[in-house]
Parts: structure tokens; sequence; C-alpha cells
């Protein structure tokens, strides 16, 4: 392999890590709560059922801690699926940019002296 080739898949792998972190970064700020706060915090008053209901759920989990491994596992699917869409759409956003930026890496690889001419 020649030194045109590593520079050129040192550029590429840069090129895809910025846009993967742009897209991590951008679900990170936009749905990540502040640490410290509580998702919603309300100082209401419950009434006698909902703390009825609350004190079932609360049983139920306790006697199946299973189900909070199946919750998390299912949360954790969701999320991926959802930062691969967020990704997609940022690379899609930006493929012009991409587009041009391979362009002007195959330029210089021929400009330094390799046989792939220019598009």
């Amino acid at each position: 392999m020649n030194l045109n080739k590593v520079l050129l898949n040192v550029v590429v792998a840069a090129a895809v890590s910025a846009v993967t972190a742009a897209g991590t970064s951008y679900l990170l700020f936009r749905y990540a709560t502040p640490f410290g706060k509580a998702q919603s915090s309300s100082t209401e008053p419950i009434s006698p059922e909902q703390a009825r209901v609350e004190q079932i759920m609360r049983d139920y989990l306790t006697k199946n801690p299973e189900i909070l491994v199946e919750m998390t596992t299912e949360l954790d699917k969701r999320q991926a699926t959802q930062q691969a869409e967020q990704q997609q759409k940022t690379i899609s956003e930006n493929a012009a940019a991409l587009l041009k930026l391979s362009g002007m890496l195959l330029r210089f690889i021929y400009e330094m002296g390799d046989s792939v001419p220019p598009p």
C-alpha cells in the first residue's frame, strides 16, 4: 500500500468520524436531561388511586426485577436505532460536502503522482 492510499484512508476515516461525532453530539444535547434534574418535577399531591397503582407497580417490579433488564435492553435498542437514523440524516444532509471533500482528496492523490485521474 503506498503512502497516498494510506493518506486517503486516514482522511476518509477522519471525515466519517467527524460526521458520526456531530450526530452523536446533536442527539446528546437534544434528548439528554441536565444532571441532577428529574424529567418531571410535580409537587401536586397524588390521589389515593394513583398511590395504589404506584404501590402495585413497585411491588411487581420488586418481585420481578428481570423486567427492568428487559426494559433497559429495549431502551438501548431504541436509542441505538434513533442514533443510527440521526447519523444517516446528518450524513445525507452533508453528502455534498463529503463528495466535494472526496473529489479534493482524489485530486490531491492524483497530483501526488498516483495513477487515478481526478473526477
